[in-house]
């Protein structure tokens, strides 16, 4: 746990300590929490229950969880989010859609979890997005042209998920766009350079 200068908690990352659902109700001790990390097998739907209280969240970080997409439904109330990761989870997608009356909701990481193009549908609804997360997933090239409404994209890592880059075509328009990584996926360097000609400033990070 870390405080702020007031003495208020502010910070909570179970580390090594990994905790579990029952541990959870304690969370409402702290209404000041900005920032919470949780991983581990301990936490699943249920416990996400007592998160909805916390106000104040705007990071949460969700780790090698067994949680769904039913457990989002908890987050809704979370309206000061601004990041949420849920790397290695059980989410699927359908559940993402909890997520579109976040208002100030700019980070998105899926990483390693089974979303694909309806997930990505979904997040085209949440235009405060600036970096979007997908890191092996079951996306497609047809998938991306759902990040079109996405205007204030500037990260997209799709590193090693299956698609190739005939799919840059969707990310003419994302003029905001600073950092693309494709590390094991299907591209040619002739897309390559058409997409950073469309699109100033644009790094792209490929094998």
């Amino acid at each position: 746990m870390e405080r702020d200068a007031q003495g208020q908690v502010y910070r909570v990352l179970s580390g090594k300590a990994q905790l579990a659902d029952a541990d959870l109700p304690l969370l409402a001790a702290f209404p000041a929490l900005e920032i919470l990390e949780l991983s581990g097998p301990g936490i699943t739907d249920a416990g996400l229950a007592h998160l909805r209280g916390l106000a104040s969240l705007k990071k949460l970080y969700l780790h090698d969880c067994p949680v769904t997409d039913k457990g989002l439904e908890n987050l809704r109330t979370l309206k000061q989010l601004t990041v949420l990761s849920l790397q290695r989870t059980k989410i699927a997608g359908p559940g993402l859609a909890n997520l579109k009356g976040l208002g100030n909701l700019e980070v998105v990481n899926l990483s390693e979890t089974a979303v694909g193009d309806a997930a990505l549908a979904i997040l085209g609804a949440i235009p405060t997005l600036n970096t979007v997360i997908l890191e092996n997933t079951k996306i497609t090239d047809e998938g991306l042209a759902h990040l079109k409404p996405l205007k204030a994209l500037r990260v997209l890592n799709l590193n090693d998920c299956k698609i190739t880059s005939k799919s840059f075509i969707h990310l003419h328009e994302h003029y905001d766009l600073r950092m693309l990584y494709v590390y094991g996926c299907e591209v040619d360097q002739d897309d390559i350079d058409e997409l950073k000609n469309e699109v100033s400033g644009l790094a792209v990070y490929y094998d």
